[in-house]
């Protein structure tokens, strides 16, 4: 009696479990990853009711492009940048991760972990080529050397040297300070008048990233501003590379050596700023353009 009680009561107990495990599943979709509605790491499943089951198992869309709206009405857009799990978002969109990235998850296989890593790789690429144009936009307010309003100047942090065969640079000094037409003489015959008696040089070599980097920058300015002449100067560079850039907004002329050590450019880019035909600044180094402007504005131009 007492074995034939025991089975009654195990039988009695399944029976409760599996009704309640039926009224408890009664009309729920099937869930694919683990019983999550969603795909989250390292925490318990959301309770999001109206997340499509099938966002985790559809192959989905191209890369970016969005997909036809689901029954809920949601739009499915695969990204790169989507983490493994589906989330709907307040404008009724849904970023799911690329398909290798699902297929891994839901059936785990070596051919897929193979896909898993390009996905990661890829990522990882793309991260890496936008902190590349990030460097490229801050690096000059990081790198340009921090000088005072001086005619000297000091060695750039973030430019090209030059040559090395050269003799002291001879700059001007208070008292002493030679005009711009005495300087530019020999490269410049006829200097563009400046309405508010600034002008400023920029000197640069072909051959220096630094110059490739900074001559857009003051191609621009010098575009933004044609009530301060600016001229190029190009040193230590091959023949007929001032030629390859006649379509710059600014005139380019080639400078000798005894011109570059008179103006006591000891690195490229250099920008010299000029008020009333005397050496005011000089500016070593890759340069912000807002630094060259409030420069600019200061001598009252």
């Amino acid at each position: 009696m007492r074995e034939h009680a025991s089975i009654g009561r195990v039988s009695a107990a399944i029976l409760v479990v599996t009704l309640l495990g039926i009224g408890a599943n009664t009309g729920a979709a099937p869930r694919g990853y683990f019983g999550c509605p969603v795909l989250v790491f390292f925490a318990p499943c959301p309770t999001i009711d109206d997340a499509p089951s099938e966002a985790t198992t559809d192959p989905g869309p191209p890369l970016l492009s969005p997909a036809a709206p689901t029954d809920g009405g949601h739009l499915p857009i695969e990204s790169l940048w989507a983490e493994p799990r589906s989330a709907i978002e307040a404008n009724g969109q849904m970023y799911v991760p690329p398909k290798p990235v699902r297929e891994f998850l839901e059936a785990p296989t070596p051919e897929g972990a193979r896909a898993y890593l390009a996905w990661n790789q890829g990522r990882l690429r793309a991260i890496a080529q936008a902190t590349a144009v990030l460097r490229l936009v801050t690096e000059p307010e990081m790198t340009a050397p921090r000088q005072n309003p001086t005619p000297t100047g000091s060695p750039p942090t973030a430019g090209c040297a030059t040559p090395a065969k050269t003799v002291e640079p001879v700059t001007p000094t208070a008292g002493g300070q030679e005009p711009l037409a005495g300087m530019l003489a020999a490269a410049v015959a006829d200097p563009a008048p400046a309405p508010h008696g600034v002008t400023v040089l920029y000197a640069f070599a072909s051959w220096c990233p630094y110059s490739a980097r900074q001559t857009p920058l003051v191609a621009a300015w010098a575009r933004s501003r044609p009530d301060v002449p600016v001229t190029g100067l190009l040193f230590d560079s091959p023949s007929g590379a001032a030629a390859e850039l006649d379509s710059q907004p600014l005139p380019v002329r080639t400078g000798s050596r005894a011109l570059r050590e008179r103006l006591g450019v000891q690195s490229y880019p250099t920008l010299l700023v000029f008020k009333n035909g005397v050496l005011v600044e000089r500016l070593a180094g890759l340069v912000p353009m807002a630094r060259l402007e409030a420069t600019i504005h200061a001598l009252g131009a």
